[in-house]
């Protein structure tokens, strides 16, 4: 028989060789793991020593003399709503700006608000609507505060208006009268849509700033109950007793009498867009 003893395969020695490279392994791990913390705190300390430098020459240009002779300051610009300056530079800026503010409009340390309607006269004065417009627009909270906050109270305010009554009246009777159903979905669809999570959301034209809805059908109601269209009358059936019908006539009918007076009234109170025509012939 052929000796198979030095063909085995060698457990032992295959642990020992694979615990060898695992603990290489951890270690050279461990040692890059070193190296990237100390890359780490390189760069942290040459961004510092950046921000440190420009600071300081930042400093130095608004400690200079400014005239002819000399460097002007670096120009403050804002970059998505944010002063391209370093803080400390930013921070020294306005505080020199309200100081020179103040003493020219009078404030004082107790009573800043001349200081900021000065310069806010300054500005919508002296600045396009264009720029006063991206000021607003780049600072997302003071955006949030101004815009979404005026426009929930203005969309309050013209839901609850008449022309928001007359508007939702004339969807109701366009083309021919809806319906209750066909009105809830045409109100649905003008002012609803999906939402991520499912379900639906108002339709917004900007955040905070949903599109107005027209009233609901049960304040529609109401609304046109208040609508003073004069008398109208049912059909009594007693009228019909000498007439010959298959079924009784259910129905409803105006006096001429009070209808006509009311009618021409409306036309003549109404902008008229086209000229009337009164028996065949045009007024």
């Amino acid at each position: 028989m052929p000796n198979t003893k030095d063909k085995r395969f060698n457990i032992a020695m295959y642990m020992k060789e694979r615990k060898e490279a695992r603990f290489k392994a951890v270690l050279n791990h461990r040692s890059l793991a070193l190296e990237h913390k100390k890359s780490e705190r390189i760069q942290a300390k040459i961004v510092k020593a950046k921000e440190k430098t420009a600071a300081l020459t930042s400093d130095l240009e608004n400690n200079m003399p400014c005239n002819s002779e000399t460097r002007t300051r670096k120009a403050t610009t804002l970059e998505n709503g944010v002063s391209n300056m370093p803080v400390r530079t930013s921070t020294k800026r306005r505080r020199e700006t309200m100081t020179a503010v103040s003493a020219i409009h009078g404030a004082s340390k107790k009573n800043l608000k001349p200081a900021y309607d000065g310069m806010f006269d300054t500005l919508q004065k002296r600045c396009k609507m264009k720029d006063l417009t991206n000021y607003v627009l780049g600072n997302e909270n003071l955006t949030k505060t101004v815009v979404s906050e005026h426009y929930k109270k203005e969309l309050k305010d013209f839901e609850k208006s008449k022309e928001n009554a007359e508007r939702s009246i004339a969807t109701f009777y366009s083309s021919g009268v809806m319906g209750k159903r066909k009105y809830q979905s045409v109100r649905l669809v003008l002012s609803m849509t999906s939402s991520e999570q499912g379900g639906r959301t108002g339709i917004s034209i900007f955040p905070g700033c949903k599109v107005p809805k027209i009233l609901t059908y049960n304040n529609l109601v109401r609304e046109l109950n208040k609508i003073d269209i004069g008398n109208v009358l049912e059909i009594n059936n007693e009228y019909l007793s000498d007439l010959e019908i298959d079924a009784p006539i259910n129905g409803a009918y105006r006096d001429l009498r009070e209808y006509l007076p009311r009618l021409a009234k409306f036309y003549l109170s109404t902008d008229r867009k086209h000229a009337l025509e009164w028996y065949g012939k045009t007024e």
